[in-house]
């Protein structure tokens, strides 16, 4: 689990790294049922999932397209390698979007995610570009920088 939250309606939901098949499955029908809708217009993975090989991931993301309940695909927090594997198994079906974290002080995407975008006509959706406000705040000193998840520092 990568993290939990309260919902609008107070229920308490769960962001997992779980990009099995059927897990994909069950959360898309779930969110169609909640929000009351017949399809989904984009469907990104958040982060790639260690367990589960991207080509499944995509196999089954297809066949919800096919099915009508997702309109496009969309990657979040993918390497370039990653981009590659995803469309490679895409086939014809073209990936729409990737949202790395760049802003100027995460710039990492810059070197390699960013020019695969380009070279393969993927949109690209920057999350943190301001870095949640720290930029004009670290000027005047008073931002800190919090560690990231999982590091030491």
């Amino acid at each position: 689990m990568l993290f939990e939250f309260e919902d609008l309606t107070g229920a308490r939901r769960q962001v997992r790294r779980d990009s099995w098949p059927e897990s994909i499955r069950r959360d898309v029908e779930e969110s169609l049922a909640r929000l009351r809708v017949d399809y989904l217009d984009l469907l990104q993975i958040h982060h790639p999932d260690v367990d589960t090989q991207i080509g499944e991931t995509m196999q089954a993301l297809l066949e919800l397209r096919r099915e009508g309940k997702i309109r496009e695909i969309g990657v979040s927090n993918f390497s370039a390698a990653q981009i590659r594997a995803a469309q490679a198994a895409l086939g014809d079906v073209p990936l729409v979007s990737i949202q790395p974290e760049v802003s100027l002080l995460r710039r990492e995407a810059e070197r390699d995610v960013l020019p695969a975008c380009r070279e393969l006509g993927i949109g690209v959706l920057a999350y943190s570009p301001s870095r949640g406000a720290c930029l004009p705040a670290r000027r005047r000193g008073v931002c800190r920088r919090r560690p990231r998840r999982g590091s030491r520092h």
